[in-house]
């Protein structure tokens, strides 16, 4: 018997007094932990003095034999025990025998068996007990589940969280701006401006001086891109310089607004930062509380939960609409909207309150986009309008499209506009530049800007617009900078160009639409995507010879019109004038070259390296939403859903939003393809909208905008 025991249990350690464990082993400081031998000392003392003393004997006795003799009393106890206490050792026995593994393995052995567990298991792990709680909130662990999550899917579990970057740079500049005094706007406004910029919250921004007849800059390029400005005259518009507008070819169109300001995400991110504005350390949060603040506002997406507010104030159609949310002044998230009624509209997203109103154009507002020093307006009066918002003074107007100014898109250096004239101009900040893309027959109702040299930084290839930053003057140098930038336009002629304004060409035409395309978006495609979408591979183009000739030759050239460097510039800074701005429209020395037709072969894009590829996202009156993959030059997937034509849509790394004609939004997984929620709300066709990491912003033809907070 003594042999099968040693075989079963393995030979003693020791034949020293105190059995096996020389120390203190888990088991027994997890009793002593526990107040197991606290418990049984008390219920010693609830017997008789003799039963006492025998109890006391017998543990003593068993404490001080050697492992042997521990053996053969417990052989002992079970032979002459009854059944009823061998069921009383069995219960326990399986109880007592139990290990925790985090108590005995090394810290890291158990962070690496947790790292495997999805964000629901770590918390249900924090439960068990403390020990387990100090493994589960380890910051080391929810950091790396930031990074799986935030603005991206979970290969593992195919959950996605909102960046929330733009909040977190807003509380910045609040605890930042708190340390700094904040001057009085300026109360020189255009004659041919009506601005209620009246509100304390529009100020200028803390670095810039008051206006003064002495601060006048050099160069516009001043005036769009530094931070400091002076009085500029603001430009006397004359009715007889306008062209007559022809009458619009449908009631309520839309104009699309420019893409929402992306968030610059860094390569993981990030709860500690510190306040550009004050220069102090900001407060840290664990990375448990970072991921569990996202979570509840991706759950109010999954589930369609919404707060829908409603802001009121337009007299006519919204046209266009734009939120920022990281300006470094204002402290709260400005919104601006644009209509028919000839207006611009600043609200605070914060309270619902408008703020201000611009009025100077003398026809709808179309287009618009704004950022923290300016606001470009373009209008169904063929002219673009240049804003100091902050004050509600028209720096200048620019003339030179024949027909209504439909859409607009800016970055640091250039301006592209979109004309009902079915021509596109881009305007060079820096150089004064001007040239004339042409290629679209009809309409040009969209463009987008693509940065291919951005886009990897996680910035999508767009500007900030809390983001102010210097043009380039050089005009070798302004050239050099196109490289690798693209612009996306969208017409009434059913196709999509892309055009490389480096080389001023149109490189890709993308047809497939069968009615008028309203608006487009560029978004980076997802490096873990591996080029497949829908379960059908593409191969990239990049780096080898294409093998797509799929896309039909084009049978309508492409043409370009340049303004020559040395004729009168519309940007010159020798003068302010909008009639002489409106002379280079029609006297500047242009060179017209015709562009080769696009091979049926579909040559590489002239990419940075390391780029991601382009997606590009387009909406349309046939009542479809496309998604496009630029370098293919194919369709990769059609949303159906709708029942009537689609005026806008928005995207991010997440989600793509769509705007229609039939009073709706459509929520639609990006990856999948379908739709998770459609919200209704609006009276009429909803003609405009932003999406923002916690809220939709929609504008529509009952004249109101809606606000669908998901936070």
């Amino acid at each position: 018997m003594e042999e099968e025991d040693i075989q079963r249990r393995g030979p003693p350690q020791s034949d020293t007094p105190g059995g096996d464990c020389k120390s203190l082993c888990v088991r027994h400081q997890r009793m002593a932990n526990g107040g197991t031998n606290l418990m049984l000392q008390k219920s010693i003392e609830n017997l008789p003095p003799n039963e006492q003393q025998i109890v006391n004997t017998v543990w003593s006795l068993f404490s001080s034999s050697p492992s042997r003799r521990r053996l053969l009393i417990l052989r002992g106890l079970l032979t002459i025990a009854c059944p009823s206490q061998l069921t009383f050792l069995q219960d326990n026995l399986t109880l007592e025998m139990r290990l925790d593994p985090i108590e005995v393995l090394p810290r890291e052995v158990s962070l690496k068996l947790f790292s495997y567990l999805d964000a629901i298991s770590l918390g249900r792990a924090a439960q068990v007990s403390k020990s387990w709680r100090a493994i589960a909130d380890d910051d080391v662990l929810w950091r790396t589940m930031c990074e799986q999550h935030i603005e991206r899917k979970c290969e593992k579990c195919g959950w996605g969280l909102p960046l929330l970057g733009s909040e977190r740079r807003r509380r910045s500049n609040k605890s930042g701006a708190s340390s700094s005094s904040s001057s009085k706007p300026s109360a020189t406004a255009s004659t041919t401006t009506t601005s209620t910029l009246t509100s304390a919250d529009l100020q200028p921004l803390t670095s810039i001086p008051q206006p003064t007849s002495t601060n006048r800059p050099s160069n516009l390029s001043t005036i769009f891109d530094s931070e400091t400005w002076g009085t500029i005259p603001s430009p006397l518009a004359s009715p007889n310089s306008m062209s007559v507008d022809r009458p619009s070819k449908r009631s309520k169109t839309h104009s699309p607004a420019t893409s929402r300001s992306s968030t610059p995400a860094p390569g993981s991110p990030r709860s500690r930062s510190r306040s550009s504005s004050s220069g102090n350390a900001l407060a840290t949060r664990p990375w448990k509380q970072v991921y569990c603040e996202r979570l509840a506002i991706e759950r109010n997406w999954r589930r369609g939960k919404c707060v829908a507010s409603v802001l009121a104030g337009h007299t006519d159609s919204i046209t266009c609409l734009q939120v920022a949310e990281d300006l470094p002044h204002p402290q709260f998230p400005v919104l601006m909207t644009g209509s028919w009624d000839r207006s611009v509209r600043i609200w605070n997203l914060e309270s619902g309150k408008e703020v201000g109103v611009l009025r100077g154009h003398t026809r709808g507002v179309r287009a618009l986009q704004f950022d923290a020093v300016k606001l470009i307006t373009g209008s169904m009066d063929s002219t673009l309008k240049i804003w100091n918002w902050r004050t509600g003074e028209c720096m200048r107007t620019l003339r030179g499209h024949r027909d209504a100014v439909i859409c607009l898109a800016y970055d640091k250096q250039l301006l592209v506009s979109g004309s009902a004239d079915s021509t596109i101009r881009v305007w060079d900040f820096g150089t004064g530049e001007v040239y004339t893309l042409r290629g679209h027959t009809e309409w040009v109702n969209s463009v987008a800007l693509w940065d291919s040299t951005k886009a990897g930084s996680g910035s999508g290839g767009c500007s900030d617009a809390g983001e102010v930053s210097q043009a380039i003057s050089d005009p070798e140098l302004a050239r050099l900078s196109a490289k690798g930038k693209f612009l996306v336009s969208a017409s009434d002629d059913m196709t999509i160009r892309v055009w490389d304004l480096y080389t001023r060409e149109c490189v890709r035409v993308l047809s497939g639409h069968v009615a008028q395309v309203q608006s487009v978006r560029v978004i980076a495609a997802d490096p873990t995507d591996n080029n497949s979408v829908g379960g059908t591979t593409t191969t990239s183009t990049r780096a080898s010879f294409p093998t797509s000739i799929l896309q039909p030759a084009v049978t309508s050239p492409a043409t370009l019109d340049t303004s020559a460097s040395s004729g009168p510039s519309c940007l010159s800074p020798s003068s302010f004038l909008p009639e002489q701005l409106s002379t280079l429209s029609s006297s500047a020395s242009t060179t017209t070259s015709t562009a080769t037709p696009i091979p049926a072969v579909i040559a590489p894009l002239n990419l940075a390296v390391d780029a991601p590829r382009p997606l590009v996202v387009s909406a349309s009156l046939d009542n479809t939403i496309k998604v496009w993959d630029v370098e293919q030059g194919e369709c990769q997937k059609t949303l159906f859903g709708h029942i009537e034509g689609v005026w806008d849509v928005d995207v991010d790394k997440l989600r793509i939003v769509s705007a229609s004609h039939d009073r709706t939004l459509k929520i639609w997984d990006k990856d999948s393809g379908r739709c998770l929620h459609t919200l209704v709300g609006h009276t009429s066709a909803v003609t405009a909208l932003t999406l923002q990491d916690q809220y939709i912003v929609s504008g529509g033809d009952d004249g109101n905008a809606r606000v669908w907070r998901f936070s």
